[in-house]
C-alpha cells in the first residue's frame, strides 16, 4: 500500500511535476479508492495506483525485457547485412 506522497513521487518522476491536488484528481478520475476506511490517515492506495494512472493518461510502462527485445530486433537487420557483406 502506498500513501499519496509516494504515488505523487512516482508520477513526478515520469511526468515532470505533479502536485498533491493533481495526484488526487488523477486518482478520482481513474476510479482508484483508498483501501480501508476513509477515515484512515494517511490514506493508503493500492500498490499499482501510479502505474494505472500513468497508463490512463497515456504513458506506456515498459519492462526491461521489452526494452531488450526491442533492441535485439533493431540490431538484427544490421547484423544480417554485415554477415552478407562479409560472405
Amino acid at each position: 500500500m502506498q500513501t499519496i506522497e509516494q504515488i505523487r513521487t512516482k508520477l513526478s518522476s515520469a511526468t515532470g511535476s505533479c502536485s498533491k491536488s493533481t495526484a488526487l484528481r488523477y486518482l478520482r478520475k481513474a476510479g482508484i479508492d483508498p483501501a480501508g476506511s476513509l477515515r484512515t490517515r494517511p490514506r493508503l492506495y493500492p500498490d499499482d495506483a501510479a502505474n494505472r494512472i500513468l497508463t490512463q493518461i497515456g504513458y506506456r510502462i515498459v519492462s526491461m525485457n521489452e526494452l531488450r527485445n526491442e533492441r535485439r530486433r533493431a540490431k538484427a537487420p544490421r547484423a544480417r547485412a554485415a554477415a552478407r557483406r562479409a560472405a
